[in-house]
């Protein structure tokens, strides 16, 4: 076989094919699920055959092998973290990866009591966000999971914020993070715990940087390189199909690389599955998270890459599905031009349906839930005045939300989702109103209780009641409900060990990032912006090491 190699920093990136002892045949083979579909694999009602309720047949066309002592299987945030810290305690790792490079996203990493917030005086509660962050989901989640985060990060942070300084990057408050929300009520509490790394030239938080990639690259460039430093190996265009087990005991994966040839890498330590979430299989999401159906298009991922392979994996060697139902993490981000004022919004009957003054989550839940799944805001010509008033003239968010001028309303008509007319009845026909007499109550109804200062039907703060709709032209802003990720992990304990139907761990496999569940349950709460980043992180590292010491994972609260 022929040896091809991709090229990151400082060092080479192993990729494809370019292996040892070519010709060897498996060593083991594929298990079967031991238990029915519905309680092993999570899979669909009677009669329905789900791709995952049936184990393929086991790949035994091997070109060669491998050994190692870790596998990790995606090279995202999860993934390099594993491949980092486990490489930085003496660990021989190969990290294999579907496509041509490592993957991460966004820019908000959360952490509890690190030493940047130490620095700008803030310090959390512990015990109280382990309760609330316990709470959201009814208690649905293994808690001393959770703890690895709350009561860890903190450590494991102070020394990603000295390997970030080391190379020329430094801490500052993520975009997650809202003045006062630490003081609202628990639906609406946010803790300011994000943090963003960025160059040291930089000091307003952004998701991008100049050149289109994602902020987190910077932080993901370091930990690739301190990866590599370490020893790492990382095999790229290469996608792993199935796991291999001797007896109960998993031993290896079997990969594919580009050129259609199978590779097993047999790990002394165990395998770590980091492949990501299931919003990019539908199958899935019509089975374990069918609101995400009803949710707008996105390429938040490389399309085609978060399909769920992982848990066929999985699922394949005998684990079980996580004990809680999945937390789809459905934003209404995107495009925030005429949002973030609480407008009224109405959906398709032409009703109004919620308290508009949600977080990000409710916002797009509520609209999901409404009939066809669509809704809308609606505004009249004095947005400007209103978005002002309510942002602050003075604050750098108004951009987000103002629009700069007639162009980029223009745009946003173009694009579908803005629509504008001179008066009601011609918005509700453009938009689709199905009743449009209804619809004209229901503005008529909000601009009684605008001018009253009080909202007697679903409460939301007098803020926002300043949003009448009186002086045309009309507008409809579709409102967004953007899938960023569905998260449906494995059926994981506190050691991040996958275990089967009747929580007992299988041998030699591990998960961490989305695959890891248990963690997150029918939602994502927003207390702690830039939790999914900062558990991803947190817990990654924390078994990275764990593995390489051949220690178990242990949590201090006393600390």
């Amino acid at each position: 076989m022929s040896e091809e190699k991709i090229m990151l920093d400082r060092r080479s990136f192993l990729k494809g094919a370019a292996l040892a002892g070519a010709g060897v045949t498996a060593a083991g083979t594929l298990a079967a699920c031991s238990a029915p579909a519905d309680e092993a694999a999570g899979g669909g009602s009677a009669g329905i055959s789900r791709s995952w309720e049936v184990p393929p047949s086991p790949i035994t066309d091997i070109a060669g092998t491998v050994d190692t002592d870790l596998v990790v299987v995606g090279a995202g945030m999860a993934g390099i973290n594993v491949a980092s810290a486990a490489a930085s305690n003496g660990l021989k790792v190969i990290v294999i990866e579907r496509t041509d490079s490592y993957q991460v996203r966004g820019a908000d990493n959360a952490a509890i009591n690190s030493k940047y917030h130490t620095a700008n005086g803030i310090k959390f509660d512990k015990a109280q966000i382990l309760k609330e962050l316990s709470q959201w989901p009814r208690m649905q989640i293994d808690q001393n999971l959770v703890k690895i985060w709350v009561y860890r990060s903190g450590e494991i942070f102070d020394d990603l914020i000295d390997l970030a300084e080391a190379n020329g990057l430094k801490p500052i408050a993520g975009m997650g993070n809202v003045g006062g929300l630490e003081k609202e009520e628990i639906f609406y509490r946010q803790y300011p715990t994000s943090i963003s790394f960025v160059k040291a030239d930089m000091d307003q938080p952004a998701m991008f940087l100049e050149d289109g990639r994602w902020v987190n690259n910077l932080i993901g460039d370091v930990l690739m390189n301190q990866a590599l430093d370490n020893g790492a190996e990382f095999v790229f265009e290469t996608l792993a199909e199935q796991l291999v087990k001797e007896g109960s005991k998993v031993t290896g994966v079997i990969a594919k690389s580009a050129d259609g040839t199978y590779t097993q890498y047999n790990a002394a330590k165990g395998v770590v599955l980091c492949t990501g979430d299931i919003a990019g299989n539908p199958e899935m999401l019509e089975a374990w998270a069918p609101i995400a159906l009803r949710a707008d298009a996105t390429e938040y991922v490389p399309v085609g890459v978060n399909d769920g392979i992982g848990m066929k994996m999985g699922l394949w060697a005998g684990a079980a599905t996580q004990r809680g139902p999945a937390a789809p993490m459905i934003h209404a981000v995107g495009d925030g031009t005429l949002t973030g004022v609480a407008w009224l919004a109405v959906n398709r009957e032409g009703k109004r349906y919620t308290n508009e003054f949600i977080n990000e989550i409710a916002t797009s839940n509520s609209r999901l839930a409404q009939p066809g799944g669509v809704a809308w805001y609606i505004l009249d010509s004095n947005y400007a005045e209103r978005i002002t008033k309510v942002i602050g003239a003075d604050s750098p968010a108004l951009s987000r939300y103002l629009p700069a001028d007639e162009e980029k309303i223009d745009s946003m008509i173009d694009s579908g989702i803005l629509w504008k007319a001179d008066t009601l009845d011609d918005l509700a026909s453009q938009i689709g109103i199905k009743d449009v007499e209804t619809f004209k109550a229901t503005v008529a109804h909000y601009n009684e209780l605008c001018a009253a200062g009080v909202d007697t039907d679903f409460l939301k703060d007098s803020k926002y009641m300043d949003s009448a709709i009186l002086e045309p032209p009309f507008y409809a802003r579709w409102v967004p409900a953007v899938p960023l990720v569905v998260i449906y992990g494995l059926n994981c304990n506190d050691q991040m060990q996958v275990c089967d139907k009747d929580d007992n761990p299988i041998e030699g496999l591990y998960a961490s990032g989305n695959m890891c569940g248990n963690y997150f349950a029918d939602d994502y709460p927003l207390l702690c912006p830039g939790q999914s980043h900062g558990r991803t992180i947190t817990l990654s590292r924390v078994l990275g090491e764990a593995l390489a010491k051949g220690e178990k994972i242990t949590v201090d609260m006393s600390a």
